[in-house]
């Protein structure tokens, strides 16, 4: 059964966000973005991907990742993300994040 949970984020279009998860990339597990859906679109695209970092955690066995992104114009965008290990097919857990740009 997958695990998962739903946040809302509100943004300033042309501002930078970030979105961090917990991961566990010693034993194969890392967060990745599926979708990136537009939910309201008058023209081109709401969020962009810009890139992906990871921080280490002194204390605990993992790292955060951190996704960062750019608003480019007002709207709603759907991101949902996936946890699971490369070679598998069903995701532990899912993420879903509502993005209003305002």
């Amino acid at each position: 059964m997958t695990e998962s949970r739903f946040e809302s984020l509100h943004v300033t279009a042309k501002e930078s966000f970030d979105i961090s998860l917990h991961s566990r990339p010693q034993s194969g597990f890392s967060w990745e973005l599926v979708q990136v859906g537009d939910n309201e679109k008058s023209h081109g695209q709401i969020v962009q991907l810009v890139h992906m970092t990871w921080i280490s955690q002194p204390g605990y066995q993992g790292a955060l990742q951190v996704f960062h992104f750019s608003a480019l114009e007002r709207g709603a965008a759907k991101l949902v993300f996936s946890y699971k290990r490369s070679w598998e097919t069903v995701a532990l857990k899912q993420a879903t994040y509502q993005v209003t740009v305002h």
